[in-house]
């Protein structure tokens, strides 16, 4: 995918995928396409060039209306769906269960059973073909409605609106389930869905309260609760620990962290903390100067060399910390400013 500004290009043939219900964190310095490669994503700015795909079937909706998934096929599917700008995208692995494909009435069972040749009854099976998983879909191409049932972004910023309950604003996070002239009956699942999310975002507790009352945590744990309202597979969210303090910075990333792992939701994150990526992300895509310069798991593209050329500045990394989660020190001019000389 390329991206471009007043004809300008910002994102140049970046190959990026979700996998889905994993966390993916985009890093890089001030200027290297991560927002833009983000709300590309969420078509709030047309590429120039490329496409962004997504599986052909919202496998939690297929799920939720008669399609068994078995606790190994979940597993096993984890990581393979998501959303892309290239390439072929997954999509998990269902078996069709009894309210899709029908039960046969016991007496037409017993008339079919009277029809079959006997011979044919010990005859071995033939062998399962295995079915090709289907193409995944342009998102591009989606109408806005199916699109905002797939992917909902948690932009940098938003006008937080007054005279409202905080109730009421998670309920906007509805709006692509709910039909014109329709009435209560339009969206049967939203009442559950917007307490649900209010619920896991630990915002119940001040749900009647308007938003302009609350702190900046407060109001970034409720546009996330509209974002989980809005009930998608895909979740992006940008910068979404900025204004906040360290405690609610560490809860926002305990809570998408628990997103993919107990809901199995695909996550996109633009972070500007190597730590905190560090810590949250199974994926880590580190960009400069609008080009994607290393994808892998924190460990792989924590790299002391490559990053302190990307920053420009020099950065140590110890792996030695937690596994699969190293740390990093921007070393400036000053660092030794500290240090305990002894004095003659």
């Amino acid at each position: 995918m390329t991206v471009a500004y007043d004809g300008t290009d910002v994102v140049h043939q970046a190959d990026l995928r979700l996998p889905r219900g994993r966390v993916t964190a985009l890093i890089g310095p001030n200027g290297s396409g991560k927002s833009t490669l983000l709300r590309a994503l969420a078509r709030l700015h047309k590429p120039r060039t490329g496409s962004v795909t997504v599986p052909a079937q919202d496998t939690r909706a297929v799920a939720g209306a008669g399609v068994a998934e078995s606790a190994e096929d979940t597993e096993s599917a984890k990581g393979t769906g998501g959303v892309g700008t290239a390439g072929t995208v997954g999509t998990a692995k269902v078996a069709a269960g009894a309210a899709a494909t029908g039960v046969t009435p016991a007496t037409d069972r017993a008339e079919a059973l009277d029809a079959l040749d006997p011979a044919a009854l010990t005859a071995p099976a033939a062998p399962a073909v295995p079915l090709a998983p289907p193409d995944p879909v342009d998102a591009l191409a989606l109408s806005r409605t199916d699109f905002a049932r797939r992917i909902t972004l948690l932009a940098q910023s938003r006008a937080a609106p007054s005279g409202l309950s905080v109730r009421e604003v998670v309920g906007f996070g509805r709006h692509p389930y709910r039909q014109r002239f329709r009435g209560a009956g339009a969206d049967p699942d939203g009442t559950r869905l917007v307490e649900h999310a209010l619920a896991v975002t630990d915002a119940a507790s001040f749900a009647d309260r308007g938003v302009e009352t609350l702190s900046g945590g407060q109001l970034q744990r409720v546009w996330l609760a509209c974002c989980l309202a809005q009930d998608t597979d895909v979740l992006l969210l940008d910068e979404p620990t900025t204004y906040l303090d360290l405690r609610y910075q560490v809860e926002i990333l305990d809570l998408v962290r628990d997103l993919a792992d107990a809901h199995g939701v695909t996550v996109g994150v633009v972070l500007h903390d190597l730590d905190q990526a560090a810590s949250v992300a199974d994926q880590i895509v580190l960009l400069s100067a609008g080009r994607v310069a290393a994808t892998g798991t924190p460990a792989e593209v924590y790299d002391p060399a490559l990053l302190s050329e990307t920053y420009g500045i020099r950065i140590e990394v110890d792996h030695d910390t937690s596994p699969g989660s190293p740390r990093t020190r921007a070393v400036g001019r000053h660092h030794l400013r500290h240090q305990h000389t002894e004095r003659p």
